[in-house]
């Protein structure tokens, strides 16, 4: 189970995987699909059936950690912090590139953390990496 807030929004993440929102969303940091806010619990949307495993929150993104070692992001991008080569705005879930080849892990994502404009992951073999532009 794992829980982060960000600015003025919950993230939370079940013991069987499911990763639920709620609270304030002008930029999609909810990963709900849409920039609206919520007051209740709500599911993510998300394409993988992969159990999330944690989940973090920086001011106006979230990124998230599944059980096979991938890791997505959604919200505010405006600093590279989604780690999708650009600096787009996302409010649905994706999967971050950087860390795959052909789709598959090149290295598992153990961990993530969230500061206001960025994001680190610490993968299996204890490297740290900032996905970035």
């Amino acid at each position: 189970m794992s829980v982060a807030c960000g600015s003025g929004f919950t993230y939370v993440v079940t013991e069987k995987g499911a990763a639920w929102s709620t609270g304030h969303s002008n930029n999609g940091q909810l990963g709900l699909g849409y920039c609206a806010d919520v007051v209740q619990l709500q599911k993510f949307k998300s394409s993988s059936n992969d159990p999330v495993v944690m989940v973090a929150a920086g001011r106006e993104h979230g990124v998230l950690v599944t059980k096979s070692g991938r890791v997505w992001s959604w919200g505010f991008g405006g600093f590279g912090q989604l780690g999708h080569g650009d600096t787009t705005t996302l409010p649905s879930p994706s999967l971050i590139g950087m860390f795959l080849s052909q789709g598959t892990p090149v290295l598992r994502a153990v961990m993530v953390a969230c500061g206001r404009t960025h994001t680190l992951v610490l993968m299996s073999n204890n490297e740290i990496h900032e996905p970035c532009t």
